[in-house]
């Protein structure tokens, strides 16, 4: 199973901007939001089954990949500061920046998704494909280390001290 390029969903929602229609609008606002997610998925996946082609095939692979969920990604975004003291080091501006547009753009999914009455804009599109493409970049230029501390979140819980 190929994983989903978040850049070709970044490159759709600036196509979808060409009609001006609602309909493509609030895709293209859409499409950044799954964009980010799909890359922190792809990235979980292949960090515990691997990235080779044969372990993208696999079931393993595809397991994990839906295993995470847009709730608990959002969990994470919102409480990652919390999480400095249960992985080393804590995490920097990258990992930060990532999780603050994950947040922000899955609350503006929720209204092009769900809210009949919220209109979306070209420069609203703009801004969401800047931030995705920004927060994307972030993402792949993090430390691996914390980069990887992120994803086996979505996973694992940290244990509370006792």
């Amino acid at each position: 199973m190929p994983t989903i390029n978040p850049v070709h969903l970044f490159d759709r929602a600036q196509t979808s901007m060409a009609t001006g229609r609602q309909t493509d609008l609030r895709r293209g606002v859409s499409d950044v939001y799954y964009g980010l997610f799909h890359a922190a998925l792809g990235a979980a996946a292949d960090l515990i089954v691997g990235k080779s082609a044969v372990a993208r095939k696999s079931f393993m692979y595809g397991a994990v990949y839906r295993q995470a969920s847009h709730t608990e990604l959002k969990k994470i975004c919102e409480n990652l500061k919390t999480f400095q003291t249960s992985v080393a080091g804590g995490f920097g501006d990258e990992m930060e920046a990532f999780a603050i547009a994950i947040v922000e753009l899955q609350r503006q999914r929720h209204l092009a998704d769900y809210d009949p009455l919220w209109r979306a804009t070209r420069s609203d599109l703009v801004a969401a494909i800047d931030a995705a493409r920004t927060a994307y970049q972030k993402f792949v230029e993090a430390p691996a280390a914390e980069r990887e501390a992120f994803l086996l979140l979505l996973y694992f819980k940290p244990r509370k001290s006792d």
